[in-house]
């Protein structure tokens, strides 16, 4: 029985590499933002809010949705692209702010990065089937 769930998980990942790539990065970064109480400086008024804890917990949350959804064997078409949009629109907000503090304050910031995954995001969200 064991080998079963084994095999389950291997076609699971098999079969959805870049929603576990995508949502292991996502708690990464989550992880790492809310480690980090003085990342963002600049503008100081907006970079409180930025540094808050729930941001990196949005991340971890949205990257965990990621990561449920490739193993769930009733994944829907609708809670896949809830965490598509949901998560490009954070890390879009997050480059570019990254991009703001690295062209204004000369901080680095890794924007680049970050744009790959948010572009990545964006292609699986295209590709993505939209039916149940």
């Amino acid at each position: 029985m064991k080998k079963e769930g084994g095999e389950n998980m291997k076609k699971a990942i098999a079969n959805n590499p870049l929603h576990i790539s995508i949502g292991l990065a996502l708690i990464m970064i989550g992880i790492y933002l809310m480690s980090s109480d003085d990342y963002f400086r600049w503008p100081p008024a907006v970079a409180v809010a930025a540094n808050d804890d729930v941001v990196g917990f949005l991340l971890i949350l949205f990257g965990a949705g990621y990561i449920f959804w490739a193993f769930d064997k009733y994944r829907t078409a609708r809670f896949n692209h809830f965490i598509l949009s949901g998560s490009a629109g954070l890390m879009t907000l997050l480059t570019v702010y990254q991009f703001i503090h690295w062209a204004v304050v000369g901080i680095d910031m890794p924007w680049i990065s970050n744009a790959c995954i948010t572009s990545i995001i964006m292609i699986l969200a295209a590709r993505s089937n939209s039916r149940d």
